[in-house]
């Protein structure tokens, strides 16, 4: 078995050359079996190893036993323990995590601690090695199966993911404790191992047990294959999606408190094969640092049928997510698409303003009219727009829409409602308390990204008022 993990550690370069290798240590046979054999391979590797140990404080005086024991386990191996002791039952209170989720959450997070003080004070490659082997992956793909998963999810436990090795995941439960056992190498039994009232536990003795024994003895191998193949499928499929997402997605910034979306193109997405659609969602999402762990089916495809909504149809999402639709597009934001007012600002000119919940910087200056033909141009785009500057009599504020706005019609047609015209412009509910407006008054001058009213430049025009929007963070 020894030569079956140094092989598959080297197939998946999991170590390098005089790494420090932080191991979890629960006292388990799993746990153990990776510690002995990460000693045994130390000298060839020139690596340092240390163990890390979490108490859970769910077993009350069993858990204290498996710390003493793990304690006198390093003591004869030479091998540095840490030990840690996390409140889990608590820390899932706090989370809204299952306890096994909160448990998993906490092991993680102190052997990150120590890989990263490893790091921050002798500095070379770390590692972190957990204990996982090919039966753990045979219930993993199980559970997501019975959930609902996608390619994502059958693909089962990475061998690495980041700084996370797992050196067992190419040996059976069955196969670590017959090397144990060969060895005379005693470990600790947990006992809610046996209880079949977690999910996992109930998958491995009702369900994988009674197949091997009945069906399929070869089922851990048969499905772990299978699991390896498909996570090189979605591997492939998660290129595709990024790069459908780098090029006809944005990132946005220009939503109330800084939150971070994306913004998907329908021209682009309504091209797409169906069969990538949910992973270039999933793909936005994680552009947008909004977690999908808690997605199902049925999220992706209700974002999906988002681009055939009428706009302003809004979607709450696991995560703390939402997504909206506008005309031809799909928003994604990482909280809420709420309607925040911004903080008005009082317009000099010349004069540059950073609107940080807009995501924008506005810049004013004056320019004579004979230098119009120039920059004409620019002012049909939606970053710049131009007015005659002496027939604008009161205060210039940069600020959002308030109750009373209206514009200027062309052609001395009289006036509209803002509101008016974000409706007919299609301009969501959740969107339109956050635009910035530059306004005169209760007449609305400019919406941005959008059409410009009164004051226009005409043969009499002296001097222009030159506005333009830069857009931060692109």
């Amino acid at each position: 078995m020894e030569q079956k993990v140094k092989d598959y550690i080297e197939k998946n370069h999991m170590l390098t050359r005089g790494c420090h290798v932080v191991a979890g240590l629960s006292g388990g046979a799993d746990s153990v079996c990776l510690l002995y054999l990460l000693r045994e391979m130390a000298p060839e590797w020139q690596l340092t190893l240390e163990a890390v140990h979490v108490n859970h404080l769910l077993r009350g005086e069993e858990a204290m036993a498996d710390a003493r024991w793990v304690e006198a386990l390093c003591g004869r191996l030479d091998v540095p323990l840490t030990v840690e002791e996390t409140d889990v039952a608590a820390l899932a209170k706090d989370e809204g995590l299952s306890v096994e989720e909160a448990g998993r959450q906490a092991r993680y997070e102190c052997f990150q601690r120590r890989a990263d003080l490893w790091k921050k004070t002798n500095g070379g490659s770390v590692r972190i090695a957990v204990a996982h082997h090919s039966s753990d992956n045979c219930e993993t793909v199980l559970m997501h199966l019975f959930r609902g998963a996608g390619l994502r999810g059958l693909g089962g436990i990475p061998p690495v993911r980041g700084q996370i090795i797992r050196p067992l995941l190419c040996v059976t439960r069955e196969e670590i404790r017959q090397w144990l056992t060969d060895r005379q190498i005693s470990w600790r039994e947990d006992r809610t191992n046996a209880d079949t009232a977690y999910a996992r536990n109930f998958i491995r003795h009702k369900v994988v047990a009674p197949v091997e024994e009945a069906i399929q003895p070869r089922l851990t191998e048969h499905v772990s294959r299978t699991a390896d193949m498909l996570r090189q499928l979605n591997g492939y499929v998660e290129r595709q999606a990024r790069q459908f997402v780098s090029r006809h997605c944005d990132l946005i910034y220009d939503l109330p408190g800084a939150v971070k979306g994306v913004r998907i193109h329908n021209s682009a997405f309504s091209v797409t094969d169906r069969a990538l659609r949910p992973y270039v969602i999933q793909a936005a999402a994680d552009r947008a640092g909004i977690s999908a762990k808690d997605w199902t089916y049925g999220h992706y495809e209700a974002v999906a049928a988002l681009f055939q909504k009428e706009t302003g149809d809004i979607l709450d999402l696991p995560g703390d997510a939402q997504a909206g639709c506008a005309a031809g597009e799909v928003w994604m934001v990482k909280g809420r698409l709420a309607s925040l007012p911004m903080e008005p600002v009082e317009v000099t000119v010349p004069g540059s303003y950073t609107l940080l919940q807009a995501g924008e910087r506005w810049h004013f200056r004056l320019e004579p009219a004979e230098k119009f033909e120039i920059f004409k141009e620019n002012c049909k785009t939606p970053y710049t727009k131009c007015f005659d500057y002496d027939k604008i009599k009161k205060s210039l504020w940069l600020r959002s829409r308030r109750e009373g706005d209206y514009m200027l019609l062309p052609a001395g047609r009289g006036r509209q409602k803002l509101q008016d015209y974000m409706v007919n412009e299609k301009i969501p509910r959740w969107q339109r308390d956050h635009i910035p407006l530059l306004a005169c008054g209760d007449m609305v001058l400019w919406v941005a990204s959008g059409k410009s009213s009164g004051f226009p430049v005409t043969g009499e025009t002296k001097r222009i008022l030159v506005a333009e929007r830069e857009i931060l963070n692109r």
